[in-house]
């Protein structure tokens, strides 16, 4: 017969990791969580054809703006093939998960549900000036 010993009642402290990579978060604008839901939920929108990109403009980089742009431009040719035009898809946004490079730097994954599959929408955002700005976002 083989002995058991018992499971200590409490676990050791695991010691985190140090540098850049172990940023803790910094203090966020309790906004952030909102701006990365409605920032995802308005490109989504963006390539499905029921909003303009232009209305993002305030919150996105240049680069993103076209790259979105693109990614749109793309999408409404591909309906346009299968003669559909722009409709709206309801989605459910689960909640972002947010990471913090470093204080001045949120990266974010959001899952968007609809009643046929899930998309997901990676963004980072950095702090500026006086406010975040999307720099990259892709619909995955």
């Amino acid at each position: 017969m083989s002995s058991v010993s018992p499971v200590p009642a409490s676990r050791p402290e695991r010691s985190s990791p140090s540098g850049p990579a172990a940023a803790s978060p910094p203090l966020l604008s309790p906004s952030v969580p909102t701006i990365v839901l409605r920032v995802a939920l308005a490109a989504l929108e963006v390539v499905g054809g029921v909003r303009d990109v232009s209305q993002l403009a305030h919150w996105i980089s240049t680069e993103t703006y076209t790259h979105l742009e693109l990614r749109a431009a793309l999408a409404r040719r591909s309906r346009a093939q299968r003669n559909q035009g722009p409709h709206h898809t309801a989605y459910s946004l689960g909640t972002p998960h947010l990471c913090y490079p470093t204080p001045d730097v949120v990266e974010a994954a959001v899952v968007a549900q609809t009643e046929r599959s899930a998309i997901a929408v990676a963004i980072r955002l950095e702090r500026g000036d006086s406010r975040w700005q999307v720099v990259h976002l892709h619909v995955i």
